[in-house]
């Protein structure tokens, strides 16, 4: 078994996972943006298109990672763009959270 690492689990994972880049081609004009707020400190911006999901944050991730309610917010956020995704696609989207 592997030493635990500093910090939680979601925190280390949403350093990782959610500022996936989209290939240049992705940021054409049927790219949807949309802006949310998940609380007084944090924002984050979700974009999707042809080459998935980019997600960025205002300010950056804090190190204390999220609280439960900007979590909820989040994935909440989350679901509404892949939705849009999915419908733009005209396909199943899959969205895998460890």
């Amino acid at each position: 078994m592997f030493p635990p690492l500093p910090g939680t689990f979601w925190n280390m994972l949403l350093k990782c996972y959610p500022c996936y880049p989209f290939a240049s081609y992705a940021m054409s004009e049927s790219a949807e943006r949309k802006t949310f707020r998940l609380s007084r400190r944090l924002s984050v911006e979700i974009t999707v298109g042809t080459g998935g999901m980019a997600v960025e944050w205002e300010p950056a991730l804090p190190d204390a990672g999220l609280t439960a309610r900007e979590m909820r917010r989040y994935r909440q956020a989350r679901q509404e763009m892949l939705q849009r995704l999915a419908k733009s696609a005209g396909g199943a989207v899959v969205c895998v959270e460890i």
